[in-house]
C-alpha cells in the first residue's frame, strides 16, 4: 500500500490541495469544509470572523464573498423547506445577484489584503431591491425558493422517456426531475426514469454544458427497475430452477470488470489543479468503450464498479460530469449492457436519503440483481456498510434484500457480488481502513457471502490492484480506469468464466486484447 496516497485520501484531498493555492497577504485560513454537493468550498472567513465569508469557486478559480449573515439565513431556509440542516445547496437571491456583478466587473474577483468588509457591503447596499424582495419569512415564496428557482432554471434537470417499455415515467415523476425534489415513492420504483442534466439556455450559467453533448448523453439509457436489471434474463421465481425465461449455462463466455471513472480526480489530485476538468478520464474512457466494442468475442456485459464521477450528480459540476459519462458510454455496443455501480462519489461518504435518490434518478437502482447462463449476479451498495446513519431504514431496506438472495445463490452454478468498497484489501483481519469496511461489520457479511455460496465478490475504491481470500471464496480489487493511488495503470478487467472455474486477469488500456481466447 501506498502510504503516501492513502494519507492524503484519507484527509479529503480537495480541501488539503486548496490550502496550497496563492493567496493575498493579509488573509488567514479559518474554516475549511468540502461541500461535494454543490462544487463550491468553503475556504475563508473575514478577520472578525463573522462579517464577511469568501468561497472558492473551483470552476473559475475566483472568489465569491458575502455577508456571514446570510449564510445563516440560508441555511435557516434550508433548515426549513427539508427539515433538516443543508449543506450549501442553495444561495439566496442576494448572493446570486452578487455574482452576476462580479460576473459583470471581473475586478471585484480579486482578494484585497484589507477592506473586504466594505466591498461586500458595498455590493449589498447596492442590491437592497433585491435583499427586499429576499425576505426569509415562510410565508409563500422565500428568499431561499427565489434562489432555489434561479439555481434550478440554471441547471434544469430534462426527463429523457426511455424508449424500452418497462420505464413509463408519470407526470409526477418529470415533476419531481426537472424540480430535482426527492421522490418520495418506493425505492424499488425511484429509478425506473432516465435523465441527464441541462442547463436553461436561456439563463446565465456559471460552469455552461455544450448541447451537443448533451443531445449525445441523451442515448444513454437507465436499465434497472424494481432491483432488476432488464438487459438479461427476464424476470422469474429464482426458486424456480427450471423457469423457462431462466437461461442455461451455455459455454465460457467473458465480461469486463472496470472501476472509478471518477471524472475530474486525474486533474484534481494527480495534477493539484483547483479548476475543474476531466479531460484525462474523457480520453480513457472514450478508448475502453472504442477497444470493447471491437472486441472478439463480445463481452457479456461491462461492470463499472462505483465512483462514476467525482462530484455528486446533484452538484452543478457533477451534471456536467454525468453528462459527459454518459454520452461517452451510449457509444457502447447496445449488445454489451453496461452495468453501474454507485460508490462513495456517486452518493457521498455519509449518503443521505436525497443523495440516494438522487443517484436513482440519475444512474438507476443502486443495488439490484441480473441472471445470465445459470449464473446470479448481485450489485450492491457498500456505502451502506459504512455509513448508514442517516439512512438506516434504505440500508436495512438492502439487507433484507441481500439475505433474501442469498438463499438463492445455491441454486445456480456460480454467484457474484460486484459493490464498490471492498471488505477487505488483503486479509479479511486487517485493520479498518479508510478504503475497506470496518472489521465488525466486514465479518459478518463475510460468513454470511460464504455460507451462501457466493463465488467471486469484486470490487474497487482502492485505485490500486488488491485482493485476497476468505474460506475459499476470493475477493478481488480492481483499479481504476481513472486516476491511481499506486504503481498499476488505467486499465481494466478480464473475467473468464468456464465451466469449471472464473479465471481473471488485469490489463492496462494499451495492452487490453482485441481477441479473446476462452
Amino acid at each position: 500500500m501506498n502510504e503516501d496516497c492513502h494519507e492524503t485520501r484519507r484527509k479529503k484531498p480537495t480541501t488539503e490541495r486548496l490550502k496550497s493555492a496563492k493567496w493575498e497577504e493579509g488573509k488567514k485560513w479559518a474554516q475549511f469544509q468540502d461541500e461535494r454537493e454543490d462544487g463550491i468550498n468553503i475556504l475563508a472567513q473575514s478577520e472578525d470572523n463573522s462579517s464577511l465569508i469568501e468561497k472558492l469557486d473551483p470552476i473559475s478559480g475566483k472568489i465569491v464573498r458575502y455577508p456571514a449573515h446570510l449564510e445563516e439565513e440560508r441555511r435557516q431556509g434550508d433548515k426549513d423547506r427539508f427539515g433538516v440542516q443543508a449543506k450549501g445547496k442553495y444561495f439566496t437571491s442576494n448572493l446570486l445577484a452578487a455574482l452576476d456583478e462580479q460576473k459583470q466587473d471581473p475586478s471585484k474577483n480579486e482578494i484585497p489584503a484589507k477592506g473586504g468588509h466594505e466591498l461586500a457591503s458595498k455590493n449589498i447596499t447596492e442590491l437592497g431591491d433585491q435583499k427586499s424582495k429576499a425576505n426569509m419569512s415562510n410565508n409563500s415564496a422565500t428568499g431561499v425558493e427565489e434562489a432555489a428557482n434561479h439555481l434550478d432554471a440554471q441547471a434544469n434537470i430534462e426527463q429523457i422517456q426511455p424508449s424500452h417499455p418497462l420505464s413509463d415515467a408519470t407526470h409526477a415523476d418529470q415533476h419531481e426531475i426537472i424540480s430535482g425534489q426527492a421522490s418520495s415513492k418506493p425505492a424499488a420504483q425511484s429509478s425506473s426514469t432516465d435523465q441527464v442534466s441541462i442547463p436553461d439556455p436561456s439563463e446565465k450559467q456559471h460552469f455552461p454544458i455544450d448541447l451537443a453533448k448533451f443531445e449525445q448523453a441523451k442515448l444513454f439509457k437507465i436499465r434497472t427497475a424494481n432491483r432488476r436489471h432488464l438487459d438479461f434474463d427476464p424476470e422469474y421465481d429464482l426458486n424456480n430452477v427450471q423457469a423457462s425465461q431462466r437461461t442455461k449455462w451455455s459455454g465460457p463466455f467473458h465480461f469486463i470488470q472496470a472501476a472509478d471513472c471518477q471524472f475530474g480526480m486525474i486533474n484534481s489530485y494527480v495534477h493539484h489543479r483547483t479548476e475543474p476538468c476531466w479531460d484525462d478520464e474523457i480520453a480513457l474512457c472514450e478508448q475502453l468503450v472504442d477497444v470493447c466494442n471491437r472486441m472478439s468475442p463480445r463481452p457479456l456485459f461491462m461492470i463499472i464498479c462505483g465512483d462514476l464521477i467525482d462530484s455528486l450528480p446533484d452538484s452543478e459540476i457533477g451534471r456536467a460530469q454525468t453528462v459527459d459519462f454518459k454520452r461517452i458510454f451510449a457509444k457502447l455496443n447496445h449488445q454489451i449492457p453496461l452495468v453501474c455501480v454507485c460508490g462513495n462519489h456517486d452518493v457521498g461518504d455519509e449518503p443521505t436519503e436525497k443523495t440516494i435518490n438522487d443517484y436513482r434518478r440519475t444512474f438507476g437502482d443502486d443495488y439490484f440483481y441480473f441472471t445470465k447462463n445459470d449464473i446470479l449476479f448481485i450489485v450492491i451498495n457498500s456505502q451502506f456498510y459504512q455509513h448508514r446513519e442517516n439512512v438506516e431504514q434504505i440500508a436495512l431496506e438492502q439487507d433484507r434484500w441481500l439475505e433474501e438472495l442469498l438463499e438463492k445463490c445455491k441454486l445456480f452454478k456460480y454467484s457474484f457480488i460486484f459493490e464498490h468498497i471492498p471488505w477487505f484489501l488483503e486479509h479479511p483481519n486487517e485493520e479498518n481502513d479508510y478504503f475497506n469496511i470496518r472489521r465488525e461489520v466486514r465479518l459478518k457479511w463475510l460468513e454470511k457471502f460464504k455460507r451462501a455460496g457466493v463465488t467471486k465478490i469484486m470490487c474497487g475504491h482502492y485505485h490500486r490492484n488488491a485482493g485476497g481470500w476468505y474460506d475459499g471464496m476470493e475477493l478481488v480489487v480492481t483499479t481504476a480506469i481513472g486516476a491511481q493511488c499506486g504503481q498499476d495503470k488505467s486499465g481494466i478487467r478480464i473475467v473468464k468464466v468456464y465451466d469449471h472455474s472464473v479465471e481473471h486477469q488485469y490489463y492496462a488500456m494499451a495492452d487490453i486484447p482485441l481477441k479473446i481466447d476462452l
